[in-house]
């Protein structure tokens, strides 16, 4: 919650989708709510596109897990094609 708090002071679109990337990755890390990591993928890549394709790549490919593994199956879908139109 305290990181949440933090990102919804953030003003730059590129801060926030930063902060959101991060947290979705510590959620990740520590393999718990895979929910709230996939909600914090999409509210980060919703924000602002990331300069790096590597990076838009990543966070494309591990919120198509997490919509796969929600049930989220034409999320996953969607999530997936996107990574495969940077990473071919």
């Amino acid at each position: 919650e305290r990181a949440r708090a933090v990102i919804a002071r953030l003003s730059l679109p590129a801060a926030r989708r930063n902060a959101r990337y991060l947290v979705a990755n510590a959620l990740l890390a520590a393999r718990a709510e895979p929910a709230a990591a996939r909600d914090e993928l999409r509210a980060a890549l919703a924000e602002a596109p990331f300069e790096q394709t590597p990076r838009q790549a990543d966070a494309l490919l591990a919120l198509g897990r997490l919509e796969e593994e929600t049930g989220e199956r034409a999320r996953a879908a969607a999530a997936y094609a996107g990574f495969l139109a940077l990473a071919p």
